[in-house]
């Protein structure tokens, strides 16, 4: 039985969260939590649970239709102590596979996905980087680099600096239009799914929150299937927003992203190597898509997608990274024969 089932609580509220003390048998399991934040329409909570000398951290995510966020106190803090137990692997006995200290999970963080931006130029995102410890990938979309200072420019500006330099493609076909020799001097290409073609030359921009979808069925057969030729024709290191649906789909994820249809996914990334990333403004893949791949071999990344000040904001992305039981050999790592090896920021 778990540690959650078995133990009464005892809740007190400060003002800024709250704190539970259950007695054990032999010591004294603390659970901690605080909000800290809201990602888009839910809360993101930090819980930190001690049990004796050990610490662990974990993300718990409320959602909407949770009393409040959602939860009855007695429910939220229930919900808390499962996840925050869960990581760190107690039981009731007190065994339990070895924490992760908390706040410091035992992988490097990189966020793959930060976009330059007048908010965010070059030297700005470096110093962001170094704040909080996570390593920046650098992209950009092909064609912007064509229509500025050119593809040498862009090499020559991130060679100057302690950051991953890869590209970002929007449309199928990419690689007629970019030269290889500057490919080859990348670390990475991220490409999505996220501009998807429909009939008549046009495509759908996924993102936009005015998207209707009459027939999910067939739109989700179609993006199923431009996901899968996304991984196999194009030349990519890694899946951006892997599993985005549109605003108006995000309710039905679970349903619509069918096994059949995760299963596709899975497969060609595995016939072609390319890493799924976990994006932390869009808060996918969920937990199940990411325990799937990660028992067949799949391996992750971590990404933002920002322009901004939420570059390396991967609260999201280490809560599921935790929750699923990701480790350094499940994460992705840009090929070190493209360039020199760049360390990672520990």
């Amino acid at each position: 039985m778990s540690v959650a089932s078995k133990l009464s609580m005892i809740v007190e509220t400060p003002a800024d969260g709250f704190k539970m003390d259950l007695p054990l048998p032999a010591r004294s399991l603390t659970v901690s939590a605080t909000r800290t934040t809201m990602t888009g329409n839910t809360p993101m909570v930090f819980a930190g649970v001690s049990w004796g000398e050990i610490s662990v951290m974990n993300r718990v995510s409320l959602q909407k239709d949770c009393a409040g966020y959602g939860l009855s106190r007695r429910g939220f803090c229930g919900r808390v102590l499962g996840a925050t137990a869960a990581c760190a692997g107690l039981s009731a006995s007190g065994g339990g596979a070895e924490p992760v200290p908390a706040g410091k999970p035992d992988f490097p963080l990189v966020d793959y996905h930060v976009h330059l931006s007048p908010q965010l130029p070059i030297e700005k995102a470096v110093a962001l980087s170094k704040e909080r410890g996570v390593k920046f990938g650098i992209v950009e979309h092909p064609n912007r680099l064509a229509a500025k200072d050119g593809f040498s420019g862009y090499i020559d500006l991130l060679d100057r600096y302690p950051v991953y330099k890869g590209i970002q493609p929007e449309r199928p076909g990419w690689k007629k239009r970019v030269p290889t020799a500057f490919v080859d001097q990348l670390d990475y290409v991220l490409m999505d799914a996220m501009i998807l073609p429909i009939e008549g030359r046009r495509f759908l921009h996924l993102w936009l929150r005015g998207l209707k979808v009459d027939n999910k069925e067939a739109f989700m057969d179609r993006l199923a299937d431009f996901t899968v030729a996304v991984i196999l024709e194009e030349s990519i290191d890694i899946l951006g927003s892997a599993t985005f649906l549109p605003h108006c789909l995000v309710a039905e994820y679970d349903a619509l992203w069918t096994t059949d249809r995760m299963q596709r996914l899975i497969d060609a990334a595995l016939h072609r190597n390319v890493a799924f990333e976990i994006n932390a403004q869009y808060e996918v893949p969920k937990a199940g898509f990411i325990r799937m791949a990660k028992e067949a071999g799949a391996r992750f990344s971590f990404g933002t997608n920002s322009r901004d000040e939420i570059a390396g904001k991967l609260d999201y992305c280490i809560g599921m990274a935790m929750e699923c039981g990701l480790d350094k050999k499940d994460l992705f790592l840009p090929q070190v024969n493209r360039q020199t090896e760049i360390s990672l920021i520990k």
